[in-house]
Protein backbone atom coordinates (compact mmCIF):
# COMPACT_ATOMS: atom_id res chain seq x y z
CA UNK A 1 0.00 0.00 0.00
CA UNK A 2 1.09 3.53 -0.74
CA UNK A 3 -0.07 5.94 1.92
CA UNK A 4 -0.39 9.69 2.04
CA UNK A 5 -0.84 11.09 5.52
CA UNK A 6 -1.77 7.61 6.78
CA UNK A 7 -4.52 7.27 4.14
CA UNK A 8 -4.16 4.52 1.50
CA UNK A 9 -3.98 6.10 -1.97
CA UNK A 10 -2.64 3.27 -4.14
CA UNK A 11 -1.70 -0.35 -4.12
CA UNK A 12 1.56 -1.63 -5.61
CA UNK A 13 1.03 -4.84 -7.55
CA UNK A 14 3.39 -6.78 -9.84
CA UNK A 15 3.10 -6.17 -13.57
CA UNK A 16 1.62 -9.05 -15.56
CA UNK A 17 4.01 -9.96 -18.35
CA UNK A 18 2.30 -11.20 -21.50
CA UNK A 19 4.34 -12.80 -24.24
CA UNK A 20 3.76 -11.04 -27.58
CA UNK A 21 1.93 -12.88 -30.33
CA UNK A 22 4.28 -14.43 -32.89
CA UNK A 23 4.64 -12.44 -36.11
CA UNK A 24 5.22 -15.50 -38.28
CA UNK A 25 1.92 -16.63 -39.76
CA UNK A 26 -0.34 -14.02 -38.20
CA UNK A 27 -2.00 -13.26 -41.59
CA UNK A 28 -2.58 -16.91 -42.45
CA UNK A 29 -6.00 -17.27 -44.05
CA UNK A 30 -6.49 -13.52 -44.48
CA UNK A 31 -5.96 -13.51 -48.27
CA UNK A 32 -8.00 -15.45 -50.79
CA UNK A 33 -7.70 -15.58 -54.58
CA UNK A 34 -10.86 -15.86 -56.65
CA UNK A 35 -9.17 -16.26 -60.04
CA UNK A 36 -5.81 -16.94 -61.60
CA UNK A 37 -3.73 -13.83 -60.85
CA UNK A 38 -0.78 -14.93 -63.02
CA UNK A 39 -2.63 -15.59 -66.29
CA UNK A 40 -2.79 -12.71 -68.77
CA UNK A 41 -5.98 -10.70 -68.76
CA UNK A 42 -8.13 -10.61 -71.93
CA UNK A 43 -8.52 -6.83 -71.73
CA UNK A 44 -5.83 -4.79 -73.53
CA UNK A 45 -3.99 -2.15 -71.55
CA UNK A 46 -4.50 1.46 -72.56
CA UNK A 47 -0.78 1.67 -73.43
CA UNK A 48 -1.29 -1.10 -75.98
CA UNK A 49 -4.61 0.05 -77.39
CA UNK A 50 -3.86 3.81 -77.45
CA UNK A 51 -7.09 4.75 -75.66
CA UNK A 52 -5.43 7.46 -73.56
CA UNK A 53 -3.00 8.91 -76.11
CA UNK A 54 -4.91 12.22 -76.23
CA UNK A 55 -4.26 12.71 -72.50
CA UNK A 56 -0.49 12.69 -73.04
CA UNK A 57 -0.35 14.59 -76.38
CA UNK A 58 0.41 17.91 -74.62
CA UNK A 59 3.53 16.45 -73.00
CA UNK A 60 5.39 16.26 -76.31
CA UNK A 61 7.01 13.37 -78.14
CA UNK A 62 8.25 10.38 -76.23
CA UNK A 63 12.00 10.14 -75.59
CA UNK A 64 13.76 7.08 -77.06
Amino acid sequence: MINKRSEPVARAVPIEVHSPAPLYGYLKGAVSFHRDVVAPDAEAWSAQSGDEDDLYAALGPASP
